[in-house]
């Protein structure tokens, strides 16, 4: 394919991908906006009343449902989260968002009072958040705060009456009244705090020590009307909701003075949504399957209530949140494989446009003294050198995998052929450690660790831009230091080269004529300085150092041994390759012309490209014209911001107990990408005009 039509390509693709990611959006709007059945309340004649979606039903006690109303008539302003039957009779409603609290007649759920809580300062961000609410006989709410980890009371009219004592919870959701006590639950701290019903005092805690597996965070907690564990023990406390972590699923447990529980049996997977006794019958309304659940006393299950058409309607809900959850994920992987075509097509296209500007330069590596490899020859000579520890390994595996108990050896045999693995991998990661530079050392080897630098020369059009007339490539090799990070170095007929390198970008830092160098020596351990022989150690390469007229130096290490030993030989042996008279004429016309260093201008550029890297990684890169490496890094940047974005969503609620490490983790990822970022844009300016 012609570079044009791969760029047409690419440019295709990529707008395709943000149609399926248009797509992806607009199924997941629209999935939104079927949330099923959530919030339930029961009335005294044992009709439920049951949201679903952004209207309310009213259900009989049959299950037939006897009423709709929609949520233009409603006129709440939103989905209805929860739901409760005042001590009046009446229905109080809440709306996410929405710190009021409706009044709704139990018949026909209009509105017929409001109650806007009086919140203190410190707790109004939370007013809105607030996750459940609980009435009392004489009128006063007690509202659970959620993230704001109190629990704080209101009179009939809306006004302040007080809160718990700080520091009782992490995180509350549940609560509910007795004539003296407010039971609340402690979300996080796994247990349910008795709060005296006038002062709110602590008045006893009950530690729930048992766990349903990863379903251990408290949720919705009702009063319980179900039975004894056992014949002549005292009834439940609390019937509430187990959650795992996130507070989507879990399962229903009644729960006992002594801290023990009696689990609701599900199949499958349950997202409890909301929980109420209707008699000594318990409603559990599950989101994962639209359906409301029904126990026996006993917590035994019961078909579910609703009749077959309500049954139906949910049902037929269901399958239309499956269909757009189905289309959401398809435009996804859509719009994934369709950049990656895309981004693929435009490397494809910079590769070609490479190769053309290659064909132009008359490449010539005839005097290059490391073999060359092609990619497989390349594999196939890695297999080789390192057969012995990869086919250790792979027996190891092999050991590890093999089904021990099946063949009746007993789960011991499985344990101890896995700590053989590891062990395996430790001894192999040693033996690497400590033969890798006798490995490199070896001429027989050379062109494996020296691909990279073959390759540059190879592939990269730079240095052919730069060659001066007559000028031909004798050696390269890759040059790791601490203070100019990983350089390629390009030793020619008449000078040396060194490129700053970043994967597949390079940016010629400096040169020198052959004539002013010095010497290239090759350090004994005991000339180098402690940095030095800790870098040579971590790197396992060989120690190089070369010295210039002016009095500079450069030095690091380097994975080609025998590269550099030749290098050395050629320096030792010509400071300067006797080209013909004509060559010599031309070359030394070129180098009569000193190539300046930056401006002020290209400083100033260089400046403004490492700061648009900090704030925007890849921006930077962009601005140098190093398109592969900036939407590398952008990419990977839009996924650190997704990431910090999230975690300051659930700690600005907060929604959720994040840990500081997890917290840090995120932060520091994303301050390290950009520092990165910064430090490439920097390190890959142009520092010659």
């Amino acid at each position: 394919m012609s570079v044009k039509f791969l760029k047409k390509f690419a440019v295709l693709f990529l707008a395709l991908a943000l149609v399926a990611l248009a797509w992806a959006f607009r199924a997941s709007n629209q999935r939104l906006n079927i949330q099923g059945p959530s919030a339930l309340a029961v009335l005294a004649d044992q009709s439920v009343w049951l949201s679903v979606d952004d209207a309310l039903w009213h259900l009989d006690a049959t299950g037939r449902r006897i009423a709709r109303v929609d949520a233009k008539t409603l006129a709440v302003g939103g989905l209805i989260a929860n739901l409760v039957v005042h001590p009046s009779g009446q229905l109080v409603a809440s709306v996410g968002g929405d710190p009021t609290l409706y009044f709704l007649d139990p018949q026909t759920a209009k509105i017929i009072a409001r109650l806007s809580p009086q919140w203190p300062a410190d707790l109004v961000r939370h007013g809105s958040r607030a996750i459940t609410y609980a009435f009392h006989a004489d009128g006063r709410v007690a509202i659970s705060t959620g993230g704001g980890h109190e629990v704080a009371v209101f009179d009939a009219d809306g006004r302040y009456l007080g809160r718990s004592a700080e520091g009782l919870y992490q995180f509350t959701n549940g609560l509910w009244w007795t004539e003296t006590s407010l039971w609340t639950t402690n979300t996080n701290g796994m247990s349910l705090l008795e709060l005296d019903a006038q002062t709110l005092a602590l008045k006893s805690r009950v530690l729930i020590t048992q766990s349903l597996g990863a379903h251990i965070y408290l949720g919705m907690a009702v009063a319980s009307q179900g039975q004894p564990a056992a014949a002549g023990q005292a009834p439940p406390l609390a019937s509430l909701v187990r959650f795992a972590n996130g507070m989507v699923v879990g399962h229903a447990a009644d729960v006992f003075m002594d801290g023990t529980q009696k689990n609701f049996p599900s199949i499958g997977m349950t997202e409890p949504r909301d929980i109420k006794w209707r008699g000594y019958e318990l409603l559990l309304v599950d989101g994962a399957s639209y359906t409301v659940k029904r126990y026996a006393a006993n917590r035994q299950p019961l078909p579910d209530f609703g009749d077959a058409a309500v049954g139906a309607e949910l049902s037929t809900l269901l399958q239309r949140r499956a269909s757009l959850n189905s289309q959401y994920h398809a435009g996804l992987v859509g719009a994934v494989l369709l950049f990656v075509l895309g981004f693929a097509a435009a490397l494809r296209a910079q590769h070609q446009e490479k190769a053309k500007s290659l064909e132009t330069l008359n490449v010539d590596l005839s005097q290059l003294g490391t073999p060359r490899l092609s990619q497989g020859a390349l594999l196939w000579a890695g297999i080789r050198l390192f057969r012995v520890p990869l086919g250790v390994y792979g027996l190891a595996t092999l050991l590890e995998f093999l089904p021990w108990t099946s063949l009746g050896l007993g789960a011991n045999v499985a344990h101890i052929a896995k700590m053989a693995n590891l062990l395996t991998v430790m001894a192999i990661s040693v033996w690497i450690l400590f033969s890798l530079r006798r490995t490199m050392a070896d001429p027989t080897s050379e062109a494996v660790f020296n691909y990279r630098a073959v390759r540059a020369l190879e592939t990269n059009p730079v240095f052919w831009q730069l060659r001066q007339p007559g000028e031909l490539p004798r050696e390269t090799l890759m040059l790791n230091s601490v203070k100019g990070g990983q350089q390629w170095l390009v030793l020619t007929n008449q000078r040396l080269l060194v490129f700053a390198v970043s994967r597949k970008d390079s940016s010629l830092v400096a040169e020198y004529p052959r004539r002013a160098i010095t010497s290239l020596r090759l350090p004994e351990p005991h000339e180098l300085s402690w940095w030095q022989r800790l870098q040579r150690s971590a790197s396992s390469g060989t120690a190089l150092r070369f010295e210039f007229k002016d009095g500079s130096l450069l030095a690091g290490t380097t994975p080609a041994a025998p590269t550099a030993r030749r290098m050395g030989d050629l320096l030792r042996a010509s400071a300067f390759d006797a080209p013909s008279v004509s060559e010599m004429g031309q070359a030394l016309r070129a180098q009569t012309r000193q190539r300046p260093a930056a401006s002020a201008s290209a400083t100033q550029a260089a400046v403004w490209q490492t700061l648009a890297s900090f704030l925007v990684p890849g921006m930077g890169q962009r601005m140098q014209g190093r398109s592969g490496t900036a939407l590398r890094m952008f990419v990977g940047w839009m996924l650190a911001l997704l990431s910090l974005f999230y975690v300051a969503w659930v700690l600005w609620a907060p929604r959720a107990a994040v840990p500081l490490s997890s917290g840090l983790s995120v932060v520091g990822t994303y301050m390290l990408l950009c520092s990165f970022a910064a430090f490439d844009a920097w390190r890959m300016r142009r520092q010659r005009a």
